[in-house]
């Protein structure tokens, strides 16, 4: 499970963010010893977190100046979140060596995708263990690539069996097993209850299974699929999220992914 620092002076935001973050899975700790950089440094290391999330307008240092001290001493991710948000600013932090920016009030999916896509990155490589997400009759394997369909299975909380393994698998090897897929259509049959996934295929399973009883609004979707807030064209979000359809009524489970119209998916 990885751990989130918040280093956020408003107790009530803080909060809320803490909140998020453990509705999601992550641990997150709230960083108290705001009154220097010292005790703030000493604090977020003894911690040891994955990720930093990071606030500018601190009681007794700023927060650009702790950010360069954290980049100084630590390759810790770290997302700015903050109400400054000029673009002077935002060069500034990206410049000094922050991961992202995300400029107050935010939009809570699309700062968990900003979240996901920056431990995904930093962390794809640190662990060969494969890894599994389930849903009810659902297991994806994000190793293999492949959704299987238990018509007997337990029903089960959608649950990483380990998080940084499944962003591993996510990114690592997913491009090949794509080709595999492609090449493979023949293991798709009504007969299946095992599918092989294409990369975008099992990003998208992967966000529904993790928030499974939760609509997961279109404009995370695609941010998670192509890493970019830039538009796109709405008709390839919905073309991806047909190929899964199909590919779960083919496996035996029919009607897992329900439309909501104007906001996104989810997966009941």
């Amino acid at each position: 499970m990885y751990k989130l620092c918040i280093v956020e002076d408003n107790s009530e935001v803080a909060f809320q963010l803490q909140h998020l973050l453990v509705s999601q899975g992550y641990q997150a700790y709230v960083v108290r010893a705001l009154h220097s950089l010292d005790a703030a440094l000493d604090e977020i290391f003894a911690q040891q977190p994955h990720l930093l999330l990071l606030d500018l307008g601190l009681p007794g240092v700023d927060g650009q100046v702790l950010c360069r001290a954290l980049r100084e001493k630590s390759s810790v991710p770290i997302i700015v979140v903050t109400s400054r948000n000029s673009q002077l600013d935002e060069l500034m932090l990206l410049t000094m060596g922050a991961d992202d920016f995300v400029a107050k009030p935010y939009n809570p999916q699309l700062l968990l995708a900003r979240i996901e896509r920056v431990l995904n990155r930093v962390y794809a490589n640190s662990s060969g263990t494969s890894s599994i997400l389930r849903h009810k009759s659902l297991v994806l394997n994000l190793s293999t690539c492949t959704i299987s369909h238990h018509e007997n299975a337990p029903v089960t909380s959608p649950t990483a069996l380990s998080a940084t393994s499944a962003l591993t698998s996510a990114n690592g090897g997913a491009s090949e097993l794509a080709s595999a897929s492609a090449a493979n259509t023949s293991e798709r049959n009504a007969a299946c209850s095992t599918a092989t996934l294409t990369k975008n295929e099992m990003k998208i399973l992967a966000l529904l299974m993790r928030n499974a009883g939760v609509v997961v609004p279109r404009q995370r979707i695609q941010e998670e699929l192509w890493q970019t807030d830039e538009f796109i064209d709405d008709n390839t979000l919905t073309v991806n999220i047909s190929h899964v359809r199909q590919i779960l009524d083919r496996i035996g489970a029919q009607g897992a992914i329900v439309t909501h119209r104007g906001i996104g998916y989810c997966l009941v």
